[in-house]
């Protein structure tokens, strides 16, 4: 192959992976530096949470337009589009927020509701292009350094983020997001996105007018499919399940961190990042677990494992202190570790037994579902947390300790409601749920 192509794959590539680091990393640093704002100047935890309320909100009102927007338009004009906006947005807050510095919330609400529209379009462009901008032999190098990026903007935001919010004025806060974001327009703008410009004009313009009628007809065979399937509606069960407790972390660990112990900011940067890492070393130690016999058994155990974490973190509050708080971050990792070995079997285990062409009905529904419940999970526990009470410590603690044994318990009624052997989890077949 010609020297020439194969080096400009290699530019190109690292053009992009660059673009993408510094896109998750300024929004990363952003978002945690806005929810410490709306925390210290409105007291509410839901303030905190909100862009965990607002990112799936937008990731399902967003969902029926963005595919046929990105397969209908230029991926780059999609993207230096989204980023403008982001961009303008951003200049606009940073220009007002002087003036409505007394009345934050709504505006912030909107800027985030702004912020994560664009991301939500930049992102899904920026995967659909992975194939114009570089050979195919390059492509699994994108998509792995792609991941080490993100993982390493969440783990470093969350140190840096706290660290700058503690040493800047906010504006400069915004300025510093605003900085990394026109540099990863600048970046995107240099990339070459007819580079591996593949012949499916017609495809695409065929699928994108039948988009709207057909990924109706797909989601309700998918959840056909999935009602009537034990195993796989038992792991759907499982992982949303999961996926509606998360919100407990959203809410209460602020809370836990920064009012329980009586903590820095820069403290609960470093719970997070530690939270991070618990998820990167849950990914290596599945890496080295290949073979694991019974997925959907592995995942139900982690699980469980997940709800005695829970009654950990309650019982450190009543232990306090210095070793209540490495107790804490001890837990945190280990809880980065189980939400990655509760939701990684099951996905694996459903692209190893499901047909490929039922693969993607079925994480159509199962995402679906996922964004739907996150935000009320979230919402529960933030009116759990904001109950007026005289010991806020007991009540984090009891939040805690309660959450855990509801997590255990129903995990095991579910199985003894399900009465299904999980060593022997398997998809039956295709014809019989279709019909």
């Amino acid at each position: 192959m010609n020297q020439v192509i194969i080096k400009k794959s290699a530019k190109q590539l690292r053009l992009t992976v660059l673009s993408g680091l510094f896109g998750d990393f300024g929004s990363s640093i952003f978002s945690f530096g806005l929810s410490f704002m709306l925390l210290d100047r409105t007291g509410s935890v839901f303030s905190f949470a909100i862009s965990n309320i607002v990112s799936p909100i937008m990731g399902l009102a967003l969902l029926p337009l963005i595919g046929p927007i990105v397969d209908s338009f230029s991926k780059k004009k999609v993207i230096i589009v989204s980023q403008s906006i982001t961009i303008l947005s951003l200049i606009v807050y940073w220009i007002l927020f002087p003036q409505f510095s007394s009345h934050l919330f709504l505006p912030t609400v909107v800027l985030i509701v702004v912020l994560r529209g664009s991301d939500q379009f930049t992102s899904t462009a920026r995967q659909a292009a992975s194939i114009q901008l570089v050979l195919p032999d390059d492509l699994q190098k994108l998509s792995a350094y792609s991941q080490m990026s993100t993982s390493t903007a969440t783990i470093v935001s969350s140190i840096f983020g706290a660290f700058l919010y503690t040493l800047l004025p906010f504006q400069l806060f915004i300025l510093f997001e605003l900085v990394t974001e026109v540099f990863t327009a600048i970046t995107t703008s240099i990339l070459d996105f007819r580079f591996n410009k593949q012949n499916d004009t017609e495809l695409i313009k065929d699928t994108i007018e039948d988009a709207e009628k057909r990924s109706l007809v797909l989601f309700k065979e998918g959840v056909t499919y999935i009602r009537n399937q034990k195993y796989l509606l038992f792991g759907m069960i499982v992982a949303v399940g999961i996926n509606f407790i998360s919100g407990i972390f959203s809410v209460g660990l602020p809370i836990l961190v920064l009012q329980v112990f009586n903590l820095s900011n820069l403290h609960f940067g470093f719970a997070e990042a530690i939270n991070g890492f618990g998820y990167v070393f849950g990914g290596l130690l599945l890496k080295q677990k290949l073979n694991i016999k019974n997925l959907i058994l592995y995942s139900w155990k982690s699980a469980l494992k997940l709800g005695v974490i829970l009654i950990g973190i309650g019982l450190s509050i009543s232990i306090g202190g210095v070793v209540g708080e490495m107790i804490l971050y001890l837990l945190l990792f280990f809880t980065g570790i189980l939400f990655v070995t509760i939701n990684v079997p099951i996905t694996v285990w459903l692209q190893k037994q499901l047909p490929p062409i039922l693969l993607g009905r079925v994480f159509s529904v199962l995402g679906t579902i996922g964004l739907a419940t996150a935000p009320i999970g979230v919402l529960l526990f933030g009116f759990i947390f904001n109950l007026n009470t005289d010991n806020l410590n007991l009540l984090t603690m009891w939040t805690f300790i309660l959450t855990g044994i509801m997590v255990i318990l129903l995990n095991y009624l579910l199985l003894k409601i399900a009465n299904l052997p999980l060593k022997e989890a398997k998809i039956y077949s295709v014809e019989k749920n279709l019909k």
